[in-house]
């Protein structure tokens, strides 16, 4: 599981990079260390509008939910979504509607092991520009945005990660089909099986930047329950 990602990308870059601009452009503040256990508001693009960013809390709410984010992701933990969970619920509901988008981010965290010893990492871009990592989102009630970031197991090539799952990051090229509404999400998750093209840095990073990577070493941790959330 992810919990921890960054995007410190000017407005202007990653508004070039999504081919899109903020609805709220003076809301925008880049973020070296973005926490998903704090209830962190980022910017996504969504498949409803895929001209304007929007801002979006990290960890996904059912949409007529009423009540405090905090206790709900203690609970359901919404933060990020595995592939087969996904697909496992799309094939169960037909006509479930997952509404799909993406998340511009410039790094995120992750752990490996070697010889009994814990490194934690930080993965960038090597030309520290944004990339986008694919996601699901709803909207509330009150007008809110909230979302979740796509895992996938077949996509880690970091043989002695802890996790199995890296997120689940999207070509450039493959933006505009992910954010296609007339393409059903059981399809466009196919676009997630073709590798990514960018050169990403791996390095290590101080410990105190990081939460605890107990959660991280967990083969079966809780599915998200998307017959709620979704």
């Amino acid at each position: 599981m992810f919990y921890q990602i960054s995007n410190i990308a000017s407005r202007v870059s990653v508004e070039d990079t999504l081919s899109a601009k903020f609805k709220f452009p003076h809301l925008y503040k880049p973020k070296k260390r973005i926490d998903g256990t704090a209830e962190s508001v980022l910017p996504i693009l969504t498949s409803k509008d895929s001209k304007h960013l929007q801002y979006a809390i990290w960890g996904m709410l059912p949409e007529f939910f009423r009540g405090d984010w905090k206790p709900y992701q203690n609970s359901q933990n919404t933060l990020n979504i595995k592939t087969r969970t996904l697909k496992k619920h799309l094939e169960f509901y037909r006509n479930s509607e997952v509404k799909r988008c993406l998340v511009p981010i410039t790094g995120y965290m992750d752990f490996s092991k070697s010889e009994g010893e814990v490194t934690p990492f930080f993965v960038n871009h090597t030309k520290n520009t944004p990339f986008c990592v694919a996601g699901i989102y709803n909207q509330l009630e009150d007008g809110f945005y909230t979302f979740s970031i796509i895992i996938d197991d077949h996509l880690n090539e970091e043989s002695n990660s802890i996790s199995k799952f890296q997120p689940a990051i999207l070509k450039r090229e493959l933006h505009d089909q992910w954010l296609n509404p007339r393409i059903d999400t059981l399809h466009a998750l196919e676009f997630l099986e073709e590798p990514h093209d960018y050169a990403l840095n791996r390095f290590p990073t101080s410990t105190h930047l990081l939460l605890s990577c107990s959660s991280t070493n967990q083969e079966d941790e809780e599915e998200l329950g998307l017959e709620d959330a979704v």
